[in-house]
């Protein structure tokens, strides 16, 4: 019967494999943190999360990096696809020495344009009383502030705070030897074989 199909996430997640695979949101975020409670809970060996996102909430992504940090167990994170805004953030904060990538993968870093999301873009402010502009305004700022020191925290390169400002005024797509280059990430791997070091 249908109880005898095996839920694939669930197979992961023995496998202490956790799957990033679209846009920050609240749920995206409350799903991945739980996960990598459960697993920290379980017991301490490095956990591998597999990151394909576009993005999303820098609030959801903050709430993943902070359980990051919080665990005892090590994160190593692997890019497949498109690591974008937040999917970037989260990539550059995986264990030191364990940050992965796959040779046909994308990084994408920039700047967030308001805290409520981190696409690119305008904020459109017509509809905004002045005061509230300025306090979204604030908010941005301080939110960049923290995205960017953590980025300079993670980085392996010793770039700086002001050359990742520069570096993420614009949207900056990264491939694989690019990222490695800048310190994002630690190694492309072509197969999990490669990877167990």
């Amino acid at each position: 019967g249908m109880e005898r199909v095996y839920d694939v996430k669930s197979i992961l997640l023995k496998n202490r494999i956790i799957k990033l695979d679209t846009a920050f949101d609240h749920n995206l975020a409350s799903s991945i943190c739980a996960q990598l409670m459960y697993l920290d809970n379980d017991n301490n060996s490095p956990i591998s999360l597999y990151i394909n996102s576009p993005g999303g909430v820098v609030y959801d992504g903050l709430a993943i990096y902070s359980t990051m940090q919080y665990i005892k167990s090590p994160v190593h994170t692997y890019i497949v696809g498109l690591a974008a805004s937040m999917g970037s953030f989260i990539a550059n904060a995986g264990e030191a020495g364990h940050r992965y990538m796959l040779p046909y993968a994308t990084n994408m870093v920039h700047r967030v344009s308001s805290g409520a999301s981190g696409t690119s873009g305008t904020m459109y402010v017509q509809e905004l009383q002045l005061e509230e502009v300025k306090r979204s305004f604030a908010e941005t700022q301080r939110l960049n502030k923290i995205l960017t020191e953590v980025y300079v925290k993670h980085n392996s390169k010793g770039k700086t705070y002001d050359e990742f400002m520069e570096i993420m005024k614009f949207d900056t797509y990264l491939g694989a030897e690019d990222a490695v280059e800048m310190g994002l990430v630690d190694h492309i791997v072509n197969s999990v074989k490669n990877s167990k070091d």
